[in-house]
């Protein structure tokens, strides 16, 4: 419920001593780094911009390396560029999203820099309070918090 979680957030040390509205003032102007899916477009995009699309599309095509190392490639390509369409975002909260970016890093289909900077692309600064579904946050919402069990 919101109001618990309203209620944890106000009885951290960093409001002590406030009052009610400058609390509300306080968690109304919070921002919260939150992770959210990438659409596929933007890892498309991102990959050709950078340079590593065109890596996984060749080695897709040579099928003179190891299995592992083009089917890797492979997945890769599927999964950026899903024809089905039923693959529309990236979420790297996934340990197999981050798996396969680890694995895409060590065979050298991208760098370790490029696979930070997708990482980061699903990194969204929003307030604490649409974070954690509250609106606009007022006194009375905090003097509320302080008395839900």
């Amino acid at each position: 419920m919101e109001l618990k979680t309203l209620k944890d957030e106000i009885a951290k040390q960093e409001y002590d001593g406030m009052s009610d509205q400058q609390i509300a003032d306080a968690i109304n102007a919070k921002m919260v780094q939150v992770t959210k899916p990438i659409p596929t477009w933007k890892v498309k995009q991102h990959a050709i911009e950078r340079g590593y699309w065109a890596k996984i599309q060749l080695v897709t095509a040579n099928t003179s390396l190891p299995d592992q190392v083009r089917g890797l490639a492979i997945s890769a390509r599927d999964w950026i560029d899903d024809v089905s369409g039923k693959v529309q975002t990236l979420d790297t909260s996934r340990s197999s999203v981050l798996t396969m970016l680890g694995a895409m890093v060590s065979t050298t289909l991208m760098t370790q820099q490029d696979a930070d900077d997708l990482i980061a692309l699903a990194s969204e600064s929003v307030s604490w309070t649409s974070a954690n579904g509250l609106s606009e946050v007022g006194p009375g919402l905090i003097v509320s918090a302080r008395r839900w069990n």
